[in-house]
């Protein structure tokens, strides 16, 4: 089944039994066109809105846009602890291998959320957006709400600054 979605007037075809030619490449249990929009989506920002980081170990400044896609597609997924989200990345290679050469751990994406948090809302957003699309073309909903799904993006966003900071990173 092929979906059409349009993402930052961006025309981005997504098949359900593909995986995405990108370097993040999903776990099984992802849908790849899920993982596909956002890279898209994290793709469609101007890199000049984002700010760079660099790594824990201070030996590379991190691409931010892997780490937006990252971020992303754990928030659309409901993983907002930044803890979790860096074990994830810690047992999967080709994750570590597109945000760089140096160190991302909780802190790093914790940073990074906080310094980025109104293009990562917006990333998070076309990404909401898509998932509704999706839930209408399978039956399960009948219509999505723009408005709904910023205030959902908001909400992802402060579950994730939340749990960052029972751990002492915000």
């Amino acid at each position: 089944m092929t979906t059409i979605l349009s993402a930052k007037r961006q025309n981005v075809r997504t098949t359900a039994n593909t995986c995405p030619p990108h370097p993040i490449c999903p776990p099984r249990s992802v849908r790849p066109s899920l993982a596909k929009i956002v890279h898209a989506a994290a793709q469609a920002v101007d890199e000049r809105s984002l700010t760079y980081m660099i790594s824990s170990d201070a030996r590379a400044i991190l691409n931010p846009k892997p780490l937006l896609a990252l971020l992303c597609l754990a928030y659309a997924q409901g993983i907002y602890s930044s803890k979790e989200i860096e074990t994830v990345l810690q047992s999967n290679q080709q994750l570590q291998q597109a945000c760089g050469e140096g160190i991302v751990d909780a802190s790093v994406l914790s940073r990074f959320r906080n310094d980025n948090w109104n293009t990562i809302r917006t990333c998070l957003v076309t990404v909401l957006w898509f998932m509704a699309e999706q839930k209408i073309a399978e039956g399960f909903v009948t219509k999505a709400n723009k408005e709904h799904i910023e205030k959902e993006a908001s909400r992802r966003m402060t579950a994730a600054a939340f749990s960052d900071s029972e751990c002492g990173w915000n």
